[in-house]
C-alpha cells in the first residue's frame, strides 16, 4: 500500500450547459481591481478596464500591472503595439503602449461611445447616441460611418470577423445583431436578446454575445443559435451581471462579471457537432505543456526539464529520450520543471520515478507533487512512495516565473525540487512529469527515458518478517527478503521461502520423504505407495478416454440376443457383422 504524506485538498469546478451540439466548460476565474466593464486579450495577456484604470493579467489570471487611464472608462481593445481605451467622460479614445505609458488621445465627434473593436487597419466604435458605428484609421482620423439598419436604433457594441464583416449589437430590445460587409453594406439581421452588452467573434467566426445579466449566447456565422450557458448566481460558471466579453487566440471566452462580486470568468469549448464548426473536443489544445504546443506542435517551452546540470528540451509531449544520468545514493539533487499553464496557472506539478515502463505512471515507485494556489504560490509538497526511496526529511520545493523560451515573451512556471536524496536503487530508470492546471486539465504524462541510474548500496535494511516454521514443533522463525521486489525470502539457516501478495510464506526447497506408515491414509503423498496410486490413476484416465481400449468397432445396430419368441440370435448376428468376442 502506498503511503501518502500530506493533506489532500479537493475543490469542485462548475461546467457550462450543453445544447445544440456545442458545449463549453468553466475553466477558472480571478478577481479584479474594481468592477470589470470591458475586456480584451492578446496571445499572452488579458486586459480589463474598470471606470478609472486598466489592469493587465497574464493568460492564467495573475495580475502583472495596473495603471490609471482617465475617467469613466467603458471598453478596451489591443493590437500588437497599443492599448485602446474607450471613455464616456471625454467621449474619446486613449492610446497607451503595451506597458501602459506614452498616452495619446484622439476623438472625432463621438457621443456616448459604448464598444470598441479593431482589425489590422481600422478602429471601430459603436456610438448609440449618434445611432451609428464610427470607423477610424489607426492614427485617429475618421474614415467612415455605418448608419444602423432598419429597426436597430441603439448600437451598443461592435466586432469584426476574419472575413472583414462588421457585426453590430443592438441594445434597443428589437433584433439584436446586424451584420455588414467590409464596405458597410447590410447583409443580415437576427436574434432577439434583452439588454445585450458584450460582443466578440472566435476563430470560426462564431458570434458570442452577453446579455448584461447572466447568460452567454453563441451563434454560428449565419446567425443560427448554437448554445447558451450561464445562469444567475455566484458559483463558478454563473453570473450576476455580465459585461463586455472577449475571445482570445485559443478561443477561450473571457467574461467580466460585476454587481455582487467583481471577477472575470474563463470558459473553453469542449465539443462540437459536425455542423457547428467541425472538430472534436478541444480540451487538449489548452492543456499545460513543458514542451510543444498541443495544437500546432510548435516548440513553445525550451529547456523544460533539468537534472542537476543536465538540461533537456522536451521535443515530444508523450516521450522524450535522453542519456541516462548517474546519481549517487544519499547525495543531494535538483530536478526543475518549466511549464506553460494558461488555464488559471498550475494546480499540481508532479515528478515521478521508477515507472515499470514508458507511459505507466501508475507503476511509479515514488512521486513528488507540488500543489499551487490561484496566486501560483506552492502551498503543499506531497511525497507518495511505496517504500522508503527518498529521504522525506530533506527534500524542499520552490517556484519562480521564467521565460518559456529565450526567443519569446511567454511566461512559464518553474517548479524546483531540491535536496532530493535517494536512499536505495529502484527497479526501473524511467521517469515522468505531469502537470495539472487550475481547471483540472491535463493529459497523459510526459515520460523521460532513460532517466536516472542510482549508484550505490541501499542504506535501507532489507525487510524481514516472522512466520511459523514449516517443521513440526519448530515455532516462529525470521526470514529476510533476498532482494527488493523479489518474492523469495531466506531464513537464517538458508531455507528459501516464497511469499505471495497476501503475505503467506511457503517453503520452496523441501524434499518430501516417503515413509511406510500403517496408520497413514494411502492418498497422502507421504505414504510409501503414493507413487503407485498416481501411476494407477494416470493409466485409468488413459483407459477411460481411449475408446479403443473398451469399445468394439461400431458396425451398426446389434439387436437383442433373445427375441420375443425366446430365440437366441446372438451368434448369428455377430457372424453377419463379423464381430469377434
Amino acid at each position: 500500500m502506498k503511503a501518502i504524506l500530506g493533506i489532500i485538498i479537493i475543490s469542485l469546478l462548475g461546467s457550462a450547459a450543453l445544447a445544440y451540439g456545442l458545449s463549453t466548460e468553466f475553466l477558472f476565474n480571478f478577481n479584479t481591481n474594481g468592477g470589470p466593464l470591458g475586456t480584451t486579450a492578446n496571445s499572452t495577456h488579458i486586459f480589463a478596464v474598470n471606470t478609472t484604470a486598466v489592469t493587465i493579467f497574464d493568460s492564467s489570471g495573475i495580475i502583472k500591472d495596473s495603471f490609471p487611464a482617465g475617467g469613466t472608462l467603458i471598453d478596451i481593445a489591443v493590437n500588437s503595439t497599443h492599448i485602446f481605451v474607450l471613455t464616456t467622460a471625454d467621449f474619446d479614445i486613449k492610446l497607451f503602449d503595451l506597458s501602459g505609458t506614452s498616452p495619446t488621445t484622439f476623438t472625432a465627434g463621438l457621443n456616448t461611445p459604448s464598444g470598441i473593436a479593431l482589425n489590422s487597419t481600422h478602429v471601430f466604435v459603436a456610438d448609440p447616441a449618434n445611432n451609428q458605428v464610427e470607423i477610424f484609421d489607426s492614427s485617429g482620423v475618421s474614415r467612415d460611418t455605418i448608419p444602423v439598419f432598419g429597426t436597430l436604433e441603439n448600437p451598443v457594441n461592435v466586432a469584426v470577423d476574419s472575413n472583414g464583416r462588421i457585426i453590430v449589437l443592438d441594445g434597443s430590445g428589437a433584433t439584436a445583431i446586424d451584420i455588414y460587409d467590409s464596405s458597410g453594406n447590410h447583409i443580415t439581421s437576427f436574434g432577439t436578446i434583452t439588454n445585450p452588452v458584450g460582443l466578440d467573434v472566435d476563430s470560426n467566426n462564431r458570434i458570442i454575445v452577453s446579455n448584461g445579466a447572466n447568460f452567454i449566447f453563441i451563434f454560428d456565422s449565419s446567425g443560427n443559435l448554437l448554445t447558451t450557458f450561464g445562469g444567475s448566481g455566484t458559483d463558478d460558471g454563473k453570473f450576476t451581471s455580465t459585461q463586455r466579453l472577449t475571445v482570445d487566440s485559443n478561443d477561450r471566452i473571457i467574461v467580466p462579471d460585476v454587481a455582487v462580486i467583481n471577477r472575470i470568468q474563463v470558459f473553453a469549448y469542449t465539443s462540437e457537432s459536425s455542423g457547428g464548426g467541425g472538430g472534436d473536443s478541444k480540451k487538449h489544445k489548452t492543456a499545460p505543456t513543458s514542451g510543444l504546443d498541443w495544437t500546432t506542435h510548435r516548440q513553445i517551452v525550451t529547456d523544460g526539464f533539468r537534472i542537476n546540470d543536465f538540461i533537456v528540451t522536451i521535443d515530444d509531449n508523450w516521450w522524450t529520450d535522453f542519456p541516462e544520468q548517474k546519481i549517487l545514493l544519499m547525495m543531494p539533487n535538483e530536478f526543475e520543471i518549466k511549464t506553460y499553464a494558461q488555464n488559471g496557472g498550475l494546480l499540481v506539478q508532479e515528478l515521478c520515478f521508477g515507472l515499470a515502463e514508458v507511459g505507466l505512471l501508475n507503476t511509479a515507485e515514488v512521486c513528488l507533487e507540488a500543489w499551487y494556489d490561484y496566486q501560483q504560490n506552492i502551498v503543499e509538497l506531497k511525497i507518495i512512495q511505496e517504500t522508503d526511496v527518498i529521504d522525506i526529511a530533506q527534500i524542499k520545493v520552490s517556484t519562480s516565473e521564467k521565460k518559456c523560451s529565450e526567443s519569446g515573451d511567454m511566461k512559464c512556471t518553474s517548479t524546483l525540487f531540491y535536496n532530493v536524496k535517494f536512499k536505495e536503487p529502484m527497479r526501473s530508470n524511467v521517469m515522468a512529469i505531469k502537470s495539472i492546471d487550475q481547471s483540472r486539465r491535463s493529459l497523459m504524462p510526459t515520460s523521460l527515458n532513460d532517466g536516472i541510474d542510482l549508484i550505490g548500496v541501499s542504506i535501507n535494511p532489507k525487510p524481514t518478517m516472522t512466520i511459523p516454521g514449516p517443521e513440526k514443533y519448530e515455532g516462529l522463525i525470521t526470514i529476510t527478503q533476498i532482494e527488493k521486489y523479489s518474492n523469495l525470502w531466506i531464513s537464517d539457516d538458508g531455507r528459501i521461502f516464497d511469499v505471495n501478495s497476501s503475505g503467506s510464506a511457503s517453503i520452496v526447497d523441501k524434499d518430501y520423504t516417503r515413509h511406510r506408515d500403517p496408520d497413514a491414509f494411502y492418498m497422502d503423498r507421504n505414504h510409501s505407495e503414493f507413487d503407485k496410486l498416481i501411476a494407477w490413476t494416470q493409466q485409468n484416465a488413459i483407459n477411460v478416454f481411449d475408446s479403443s481400449k473398451l469399445q468394439k468397432p461400431d458396425k451398426g445396430f446389434i439387436p437383442p440376443a433373445i427375441d420375443e419368441d425366446g430365440i437366441d440370435h446372438r451368434s448369428e448376428t455377430l457372424a453377419k457383422l463379423d464381430v469377434q468376442d
